[in-house]
């Protein structure tokens, strides 16, 4: 149990590399520990490991058949959104957050599923919830200024992602900065302030090469060649493309 808790704060912290660590940890102290199995599938997804994701979700979904109902229906919504049955996971997740409303980490995870599926106006209302429960959310507060970048808001999206850098900063969260930075940079891009983007998106990409987070390496530095063909710097957009 010390073990799952201390993975459930680490992702909460965007720190999933360490989280899939403790839950790993929990899931060999007890064998039949389906929700550490599903958390741990979760943490995989979210590094980019989807093989890895759906073996431990599959585990999951095995070792629940004799769990109570309300993690039963979290294994389930899990399952569903790794294997991207985004609608039967929106079910599941509105039924948890229907039985304990108080759950902000349940709501964050409905308000994300609702984002993916293009319902900016429902997860902008999930998002609010959850940040009035806890203000504090990092990933709450990056996903409030991804949403209001995705409704072409993105003088809006400036508080929450300042906010998210900010605490991120002061718990020493790499992972989660990495993301802000990024998602600040394309706020500037919609702001048509080229320098400003370049700026965060390389202060971005430097984060995750020291994390070796290959994805979002990538993902920046598609932004950054974006950004350099824009200011007519050709030769080298193609480069770092």
């Amino acid at each position: 149990v010390r073990a799952f808790t201390d993975g459930l704060g680490l992702a909460r912290q965007g720190k999933h590399k360490e989280a899939v660590e403790r839950f790993k940890a929990a899931a060999d102290s007890d064998s039949g520990f389906a929700l550490a199995h599903a958390r741990m599938a979760l943490s995989y997804a979210e590094l980019g490991f989807d093989a890895e994701a759906q073996r431990a979700s599959t585990r999951a979904v095995e070792l629940s058949a004799s769990s109570a109902p309300a993690d039963r229906f979290f294994v389930l919504a899990t399952d569903a959104s790794i294997r991207n049955d985004t609608g039967k996971a929106i079910e599941y997740y509105r039924q948890l957050v229907d039985a304990a409303p108080s759950d902000t980490a349940m709501r964050f995870e409905l308000a994300t599923l609702l984002e993916t599926t293009g319902d900016l106006a429902g997860a902008r209302e999930q998002l609010a919830k959850v940040l009035a429960a806890d203000p504090k959310f990092v990933a709450a507060l990056l996903a409030a200024g991804r949403v209001e970048l995705k409704r072409n808001s993105p003088q809006d999206s400036l508080g929450s992602l300042n906010a998210a850098l900010t605490l991120s900063m002061q718990v020493g969260n790499d992972h989660a900065r990495a993301d802000v930075l990024q998602a600040i940079g394309i706020a500037y891009k919609q702001l048509d302030k080229p320098e400003d983007a370049l700026r965060h998106f390389r202060e971005s990409l430097e984060i995750k090469r020291r994390l070796d987070q290959k994805r979002g390496m990538a993902s920046s530095l598609s932004e950054i060649a974006q950004m350099l063909a824009r200011t007519g710097e050709g030769a080298e957009a193609l480069k770092t493309y």
